[in-house]
């Protein structure tokens, strides 16, 4: 659990320390060998309790400043210099200015969100989807080909989801009988996925984590960002949309290869599985797996495409959280809490449910409360996964420093999963016997 997988002498900005960023300085610390001195913690919030509790007596510096549209070209500088790593963990800091001023700079950059500037009152349904973030983000790295390597969107999902998928699809395959030769390229997983039959690939996610100190009245209480799941949950609930579909949703819209419905997605209910849990209900949200996984398994002809989309049941104390917030009329509550030490039991099931018309099959993790704390003292099941997805990708970089812009699917997944894994436990590979309807349409309730 302690190797060292690589050396590193370059400057580091951890951008956020909340859940995220309390939780990879560990992994960054455990696996990487690096000097301690080169390294800063810069947050917008106040979380330095838990920092001097972590890291008191350590070089590594702790910041308090909040990064504005205004000085962020300024500030950065300051913490992080050509050839150095920023780590960014925040929340309402714009990606693309983000990523531009890091290939600008020489520096390279993971993240696990295309985020945005707070102030979007002005943003049409359209503007505020997945398909047009990572649009957008795209055509702005167009200019750097050869860039520093900068991979976004890599958490637990999205990220890791998308090398699950690939993982899953092997085992699906072989669970089938079907003859195959291990895929080299994208329009080979393409065939491979169509072969197999698949048409619908759900990430499916319910939390079971209970805590023992309740949620109180006017609190919005989450176990990994209070702001980002607010704000990708008011969000248009969004899919990548299949070539076996056959009407669109009420109210959807296509846009690309995916669909929107122009109404939140935690007011969007859809059917999924999980192996412990079984058939559960979740909120439809946008996430940029919807998108990534969707092109990748799309063939060169356009004939074959999977749906495919974020099924979530969070944990009770969310759920109230957002059963109060829609009485609210979706505006936030005004205190905010992510739990970590509360949790007394539980788990997050967390993994990829590949569907065909006669088949189901779900490959990820099913990690306790328990299991999480002994792999990062003090975090819990969703954490967890989401920091140890991110270390596997941070080692690639390191690596490979000059791939320029890089999403999950473009990565060698053998090379991630070989890392990542031990902090997705306990991982499983299994058939369901949950055998649905393809369509979305069957499934939205």
């Amino acid at each position: 659990m302690n190797q060292i997988y690589v050396n590193y002498d370059q400057s580091i900005l951890i951008l956020g320390y909340g859940c995220l960023g309390q939780g990879i300085l560990p992994l960054l610390l455990r696996h990487i060998n690096l000097d301690t001195s080169k390294i800063t913690v810069l947050e917008k919030d106040n979380n330095k309790d838990t920092f001097d509790l972590r890291h008191g007596g350590s070089n590594i510096k702790y910041v308090r400043l909040e990064i504005t549209k205004e000085n962020y070209k300024e500030e950065l500088k300051k913490y992080v210099s050509p050839g150095g790593l920023l780590v960014n963990c925040s929340v309402d800091i714009d990606a693309e200015s983000i990523l531009v001023w890091c290939m600008e700079n020489d520096v390279m950059q993971i993240d696990t969100s295309l985020e945005t500037w707070p102030d979007d009152s002005d943003l049409t349904d359209p503007q505020r989807t997945i398909y047009y973030a990572h649009t957008t983000v795209r055509m702005a790295m167009e200019k750097f080909p050869n860039g520093s390597t900068c991979v976004v969107t890599h958490g637990a999902n999205p990220g890791y989801v998308s090398h699950l998928a690939k993982r899953g699809l092997l085992d699906l395959a072989r669970s089938r009988n079907i003859e195959f030769s291990d895929p080299t390229s994208k329009e080979e997983w393409a065939q491979l996925m169509k072969t197999v039959g698949v048409k619908t690939i759900q990430i499916s996610e319910q939390d079971t984590q209970i805590i023992n100190k309740p949620k109180q009245l006017n609190e919005f209480v989450n176990t990994w960002s209070c702001h980002g799941f607010y704000n990708e949950g008011v969000a248009p609930s969004e899919l990548g949309w299949g070539t076996h579909e056959e009407v669109i949703p009420l109210e959807g819209h296509i846009q690309g290869s995916t669909v929107y419905i122009t109404q939140p997605g935690i007011c969007t209910m859809v059917n999924s599985w999980v192996p412990k849990g079984g058939h559960f209900q979740g909120y439809c949200i946008q996430h940029s797996e919807l998108l990534t996984i969707n092109e990748y398994f799309t063939t060169q002809d356009q004939k074959y495409s999977p749906s495919v989309y974020y099924v979530y049941q969070p944990c009770e104390s969310t759920i109230d959280s957002l059963d109060e917030l829609k009485a609210r009329n979706l505006q936030l509550q005004n205190s905010t809490r992510i739990i970590k030490s509360e949790i007394i039991s539980g788990m997050d099931e967390l993994g990829v449910l590949l569907l065909g018309d006669d088949f189901a099959w779900w490959h990820g993790s099913q990690m306790t409360i328990e299991t999480a704390n002994r792999l990062i003292c003090g975090e819990s099941a969703t954490s967890v996964q989401v920091v140890g997805s991110m270390l596997a990708a941070i080692i690639w970089m390191i690596k490979n420093p000059r791939q320029g812009y890089v999403e999950p699917d473009d990565l060698p997944f053998e090379e991630i999963l070989e890392i990542g894994d031990q902090y997705w436990q306990d991982l499983i590979s299994v058939k369901s016997d949950w055998i649905h309807s393809c369509n979305f349409n069957d499934l939205l309730l």
